[in-house]
């Protein structure tokens, strides 16, 4: 069911299905709830699955600016509105996970899990942005094609057919950022670094990479496990960033066995 939230003074766009313990799902840079669906599915059988549009994206309000902390700021509110005062769960995809993983160090005792997907723990730009400015492009100037042919080899693995790349269709946003939004996404993402905060990240932590992830590579996911206490790190074969398209029987297992314990 699709609702609206005034968090922070921006309206936020989100989705609730199931029921049960909530589970917060949180998506990539110029992406939306939508990617998060797959994940949903594979939860909302036995959790409450809340995807959401984090500010800047999807159908939540847009603002000229905003910075990482804004975003893990909104996730710390939507955690307090959703647990009611008890910890939830949180996933996190990509820079989803960075906001995941400043939340759980901002409230650390308002998050009982925390998987982390295709992340890393500090960056002068965003992932695409390095990847974009290594074959020419610029966030604000090249084609949404473009785009997407130079993404593929970091984002799929050698073996994925396309019709699982094709997948990824369906999971975009129908809501299309403007060249100004694009901006003020990548600059959310310019010079964080969340390494501090980690030591007292209180969940119960997993850290999933995928073995040919070009966006954040498994080395970065593997330094993220080693400096939050007792995270857990777990390599997906023959998947690289998209494993939530290209691995979603082999990432259900891990989660929901995850989410139990």
């Amino acid at each position: 069911m699709k609702e609206f939230k005034k968090i922070n003074g921006i309206n936020i766009c989100l989705d609730d299905e199931g029921t049960g313990m909530p589970v917060i799902l949180v998506h990539g840079l110029s992406s939306s709830k939508e990617i998060m669906y797959p994940v949903r599915d594979m939860i909302k059988g036995k959790y409450r699955a809340i995807s959401y549009d984090t500010r800047g994206h999807g159908e939540s309000e847009k603002t000229p600016s905003y910075t990482i902390e804004d975003h893990i700021d909104d996730l710390v509110e939507l955690i307090k509105v959703y647990g009611k005062g008890e910890p939830v769960d949180v996933i996190g995809f990509s820079m989803g996970s960075y906001i995941s993983n400043g939340a759980a160090a901002k409230a650390p005792d308002l998050v009982r899990h925390l998987i982390l997907l295709g992340t890393k723990g500090e960056g002068s730009t965003s992932s695409v942005e390095r990847i974009f400015a290594e074959k020419g492009l610029k966030v604000e100037d090249a084609s949404d094609m473009k785009k997407m042919l130079a993404l593929m080899g970091a984002t799929f693995a050698p073996k994925t057919s396309l019709f699982t790349k094709a997948k990824m269709l369906k999971y975009r946003s129908k809501v299309k950022l403007t060249d100004a939004d694009k901006v003020a996404e990548t600059k959310a993402l310019h010079n964080f670094d969340l390494f501090p905060g980690m030591a007292g990240i209180k969940a119960k932590t997993l850290v999933v990479a995928g073995q040919y992830d070009g966006i954040n590579p498994p080395e970065y996911g593997k330094k993220v496990a080693d400096a939050i206490p007792e995270a857990r790190y777990v390599e997906v074969k023959d998947a690289a960033h998209m494993m939530i398209l290209e691995k979603p029987e082999e990432l259900s297992g891990i989660i929901l066995s995850f989410l139990s314990e």
